[in-house]
């Protein structure tokens, strides 16, 4: 699925809010690396906002499509209406995924073409979907590669939330020095930023969920591409991210104590579009995947005792993911 022209690229990033400084990097770092075509989707930002990404299209040294969203419909809309519009408008070459904050190191683009020429000549060509940017904060790609486990980045099977007290996950248990790596291998998964696809596999693929709205949509719908072919993570094609991800992996139970700490609409997306993801393609057994929820909603609820807001957000996440209840949530879960 790589044999396709890689010579012209697409550009398709979302923005929200007022992160027009942050997206000015991304459009200059596109110029640099010789992008052909920009594709921005605004999701639901205020006129003041569009005025200045008016501007910025304005003195875009490359070609730039400005959609304009006349409500925030989450990552997964938005990526959703962007990827549409490169395939009913464009059709051809290869699109490049980037959030608004990530700005491609020099010569990024330039490793990934060669790359997939290089692959394209093999018979590996074929068994490839998707190549991936690198994301220096986001080490545990690099360590599904170094360990020969692409499960890595998404969790062991009737793992709760990533964590399962039946298997340990292997990058926490050994701590390797990433930080020169550029390994390339397959991933199970991958997130929005940095993944790198021809315009078929696109339309075998279909787009993302937009059910989701927030969080977890860009696995659930990489995980679908997975199954066409592998995602080869490119570590010599980096991406960095300017603002790093509340959801950086941490080890242990730590990430129990940041959901606690999150805010109520972040908790909630998370963790009912996770749930609804592990049911439909990672949990082979109910009893040991129902066992992690328990153990983890018990510390759950043990960090959020000062918190009972958040008890009530929880649960209803859990009851909504469970019985499959996606798309935008009826409770006031604030900004």
């Amino acid at each position: 699925m790589l044999e396709e022209n890689h010579n012209y690229v697409t550009v398709v990033t979302v923005t929200y809010g007022n992160r027009v400084h942050l997206l000015e990097q991304v459009v200059d770092s596109c110029y640099v690396e010789g992008v052909d075509r920009i594709i921005i989707v605004a999701n639901g930002v205020t006129d003041d906002v569009v005025t200045v990404l008016d501007k910025l299209v304005g003195k875009s040294r490359v070609p730039v499509r400005l959609e304009l969203l006349e409500e925030n419909i989450g990552s997964a809309g938005g990526f959703s209406k962007g990827l549409r519009i490169f395939s009913d408008e464009v059709g051809e070459g290869c699109v490049w995924l980037l959030d608004d904050d990530n700005v491609p190191a020099c010569g990024s683009l330039s490793e990934l073409k060669a790359f997939g020429r290089k692959l394209a000549g093999l018979d590996g060509g074929s068994e490839c979907s998707a190549l991936l940017s690198y994301r220096p904060d986001r080490q545990m790609y690099a360590q599904a590669v170094l360990e020969g486990d692409e499960s890595i980045v998404i969790g062991p099977v009737d793992g709760f939330l990533g964590f399962s007290i039946f298997d340990r996950l292997k990058y926490s248990k050994r701590h390797l020095d990433l930080s020169k790596f550029d390994g390339n291998g397959s991933v199970a998964v991958a997130p929005y930023g940095g993944l790198f696809l021809t315009c078929s596999s696109l339309n075998r693929v279909g787009l993302p969920d937009e059910r989701f709205y927030l969080y977890v949509d860009d696995h659930e719908w990489t995980y679908r591409l997975r199954k066409l072919g592998k995602i080869l993570l490119v570590g010599s094609s980096r991406v960095e991210d300017v603002e790093q991800s509340w959801n950086v992996h941490e080890e242990n139970w730590n990430f129990v104590k940041r959901l606690s700490k999150a805010p109520a609409f972040r908790l909630y997306y998370s963790t009912r579009n996770r749930v609804y993801f592990e049911l439909n393609f990672l949990v082979n057994s109910r009893v040991r995947y129902y066992l992690n929820v328990i153990c983890v909603s018990m510390l759950f609820v043990a960090y959020s005792v000062l918190r009972p807001r958040l008890l009530t957000v929880w649960f209803s996440a859990l009851k909504d993911g469970f019985e499959g209840n996606l798309g935008v949530s009826r409770m006031k879960l604030g900004d």
